[in-house]
């Protein structure tokens, strides 16, 4: 299996950055991972979302689960999301592409095409914050599936 995060927008914090690199890196560990930049739409709210969901889909693979990450979704453990991508693993799944739109959140018909809409938090957040979590968390999940004693560390 194979992750990517398709994320609207590019992280410009260097720390940001710096972090989103170290968790990608040790995602890499145990499973491939591709992080993409997606360009922002323009014109107004609606344009926008249209433009970036457009996107989003072109940046995403086919033939694997898509993921919306969405501040209205369902909020979870972390041992839920490493049970679901555990899961994902063994029914043969080949990517699981996590999608986090700009700065107006997703188009409704985009979350809708998703297989799941995730939430981070409650709390609207940063993309770029928004995608350092992700990462922790997809490097979190692949401890708790391994065993491994990151996760209680």
């Amino acid at each position: 299996m194979r992750f990517e995060v398709c994320a609207v927008g590019e992280v410009k914090s260097s720390p940001m950055a710096e972090a989103a690199d170290d968790y990608r890196e040790r995602i890499e560990r145990y499973v491939p991972i591709d992080v993409v930049d997606v360009r922002q739409g323009s014109g107004d709210e609606a344009s926008r979302k249209q433009k970036e969901a457009s996107n989003l889909r072109r940046a995403a693979s086919e033939g694997g689960a898509r993921v919306a990450l969405d501040e209205g979704g369902r909020l979870i453990t972390s041992e839920t999301l490493a049970g679901w991508i555990e899961d994902q693993m063994v029914g043969g799944v080949r990517y699981v592409s996590f999608c986090i739109g700009g700065a107006y959140g997703l188009e409704d018909d985009f979350r809708q095409e998703c297989s799941w809409n995730l939430s981070l938090s409650p709390m609207t957040l940063p993309h770029d914050l928004a995608r350092v979590v992700l990462l922790e968390q997809l490097y979190r999940a692949m401890t708790i599936i391994r065993g491994e004693p990151y996760h209680k560390g």
